[in-house]
């Protein structure tokens, strides 16, 4: 009963959608056309030569060989490594991409998700310190905090799952360096489409929550709940920001949900682990505030959301030297028919 009542509610507010979109065409537009010009300027120019950089480490089973050499689960560390720099979709892919490889067992993999699932430096330091704060060092303490943050949610997940037992996961296929480069290359794009969508999906659902929220006032925090980027934009309270980093919104969760098909997820779980994270930051930005003696500045958005901090930073320049590097060197190990359209492929 309860499984109809919830699809009888999805499906009214889908219809109510519909009709918006009918009866405020233009609403849809401007917005979808925000969502495309964010996809455009941020999300795929930072994202992809990213993503396809770090499948192909993963791949190629670099850290399998450090694992044998000492002793230690570097796979695991390189994973949880990697979903703090890379930013929030990153881990939910990583962890998807190790169970599907056999790197990890699907239990592992979905209690790992509830900690690896993390705002990058780019977007904490530079969007939301440098451009909405005016303080990059701000940024390092709400990055410091949020860190610490997932950090200690990993080791209380670790201490209360020691004495179960867990599923060892078999030894992957190793993949040759030509296909290693296409196959990292193919699953990037997919994922990063797959997270476009949705950016563009929220964007346009956002846009008509604000045309709403001049009737209903109320209606105007469900933004805050919706999609990060827009939600850190409008406040002017450091230590929301902190939660809300945390918490990171239905936009982020649904791009975890769509990029983890090789295990479950405990939704109401996950869920609670957003909130606890974005609670503990807050507590930990506290102590971090007082720590080094900073007092908490009033600051106004005036400045606009820049999405220059984003995309123009020193990892992607780096990743995209990699992805050039790694290009010229498969082309010598491939072996071609003669065919160029057999050739291209």
């Amino acid at each position: 009963m309860a499984k109809k009542n919830s699809v009888y509610f999805v499906c009214g507010v889908v219809i109510m959608l519909i009709i918006l979109i009918v009866a405020e065409p233009q609403i849809c537009r401007n917005s979808a056309y925000k969502g495309l010009l964010l996809c455009g300027r941020v999300i795929i120019p930072s994202l992809f030569p990213f993503t396809m950089c770090v499948l192909f480490i993963l791949k190629s089973g670099i850290f399998e060989e450090l694992s044998k050499i000492t002793g230690l689960n570097f796979y695991e560390f390189g994973v949880i490594s990697l979903s703090f720099i890379g930013g929030y979709p990153i881990g939910a892919k990583l962890l998807n991409e190790a169970v599907k490889q056999n790197r990890i067992s699907p239990l592992r993999a979905s209690r790992m998700l509830n900690f690896c699932v993390n705002a990058g430096p780019a977007f904490i330091v530079g969007a939301v310190g440098d451009g909405l704060l005016q303080s990059r060092k701000l940024g390092y303490y709400l990055l410091l905090a949020h860190i610490i943050s997932s950090a200690v949610l990993g080791v209380f997940i670790s201490v209360i799952t020691k004495k179960e037992q867990v599923n060892t996961a078999k030894q992957p296929q190793m993949l040759g360096f030509a296909d290693n480069f296409v196959l990292s290359s193919a699953e990037a794009a997919s994922a990063v489409m797959s997270v476009c969508g949705f950016v563009i999906l929220f964007s346009f659902i956002n846009g008509y929550i604000s045309f709403l929220a001049q009737k209903f006032a109320g209606l105007k925090s469900l933004t805050f709940l919706t999609e990060v980027t827009n939600a850190v934009s409008q406040t002017d309270n450091l230590f929301t920001i902190a939660f809300l980093l945390g918490f990171s919104g239905f936009g982020v969760w649904f791009q975890v949900i769509t990029l983890v098909r090789e295990f479950k997820i405990n939704i109401w779980k996950f869920i609670l682990f957003r909130i606890l994270h974005g609670t503990i930051s807050v507590a930990l930005l506290f102590v971090i505030l007082k720590i080094f003696g900073v007092s908490v500045p009033t600051f106004s958005n005036g400045k606009a959301f820049s999405v220059t901090y984003i995309y123009s930073t020193p990892v992607l320049s780096v990743c995209m030297l990699l992805m050039c590097i790694v290009f010229v060197i498969s082309l010598e190990g491939k072996k071609y028919a003669g065919k160029i359209t057999e050739d291209i492929v």
